[in-house]
């Protein structure tokens, strides 16, 4: 008798769970009671760690509506903090362990208005949060992690800074460029003369151009878009080895600018595609000076 009363009380314990689950707002999750926002783990391991307010913490993450994404899936490191709001973000992310996976629907409206100072546009469309919990990590790890960052970078501008004259002189040599540069560093090569107007101080120019850097590679040029561009002489529209170029040009006149880096783009480099330290080489040519 004994045995049949616990069976009864296992089914019975069984079937709330089920009827709990079943009869939540929304099918699948469970209602987080205290923080009044549901939540569903698609793997949780509850012997890993849980982020406190102050640690920092890798995810993945996805925002979005049953039907529309609002943010896709990034990656991202952000800081716990005391919740803005019952149920908000960083409640949720205290939810989990290092390397759980879960949805969380939370309060749209509350989130919109504190974050984004607005009204939820979504109606009463749920709001979803996948999150994958990655790693956590305290302030003084990130520090740290920061300053060997920090080395390794300032490392590689110096790699660059010390390669770029050895790479500039292996370019003239392979190039057979006898030119001299001018005082500023300036390589200007004329490569068809123009019989119009010369661009001086102030002039408005039209101008058609290539840019590479100098194994060839192509970062820009006005021609392929089919568009040239105008711009005012000496305004700082342009970096400094195109102000000085310019006014060595006339209209219809072609040339190459050979430019270090100390007049253009320094040691921030351009773009992604231009490396610190890195000298350029600009074909230009003059449509119109007015």
């Amino acid at each position: 008798m004994k045995n049949y009363s616990k069976i009864v009380s296992i089914a019975l314990i069984a079937i709330m769970v089920v009827s709990a689950i079943s009869c939540s707002k929304y099918k699948g999750f469970k209602r987080d009671k205290k923080e009044d926002f549901y939540y569903k783990f698609h793997i949780e391991n509850k012997k890993a760690d849980q982020p406190e307010e102050g640690d920092i913490v890798e995810l993945k993450l996805t925002v979005r509506t049953t039907d529309s994404t609002i943010i896709p899936t990034i990656p991202t490191r952000d800081q716990i903090v005391e919740s803005a709001f019952k149920g908000d973000f960083y409640a949720a992310i205290k939810k989990m362990h290092v390397g759980d996976s879960a949805t969380f629907i939370l309060n749209g409206d509350s989130i919109f208005h504190y974050f984004f100072g607005q009204e939820y546009p979504f109606g009463e469309e749920p709001l979803y949060f996948d999150i994958k919990l990655d790693k956590i990590m305290s302030m003084e790890e990130v520090e740290k992690e920061q300053a060997e960052r920090r080395r390794e970078y300032e490392e590689m501008l110096e790699t660059f800074k010390n390669s770029e004259d050895s790479l500039l002189t292996n370019y003239l040599t392979d190039n057979k460029v006898t030119v001299k540069p001018t005082s500023s560093g300036l390589y200007y090569i004329k490569l068809a003369s123009g019989k119009g107007k010369k661009i001086k101080n102030g002039s408005h120019v039209t101008v058609h151009y290539t840019g590479t850097l100098l194994d060839g590679t192509v970062f820009d040029s006005s021609y392929s878009r089919d568009e040239p561009i105008e711009l005012e002489v000496g305004k700082g529209q342009v970096i400094a080895g195109w102000e000085e170029g310019l006014q060595l040009m006339q209209e219809g006149e072609k040339a190459r600018f050979i430019i270090p880096s100390k007049l253009a783009y320094g040691e921030r480099g351009a773009g992604g595609v231009i490396p610190p330290y890195t000298t350029i080489v600009f074909e230009v040519e003059v449509l119109d000076v007015e």
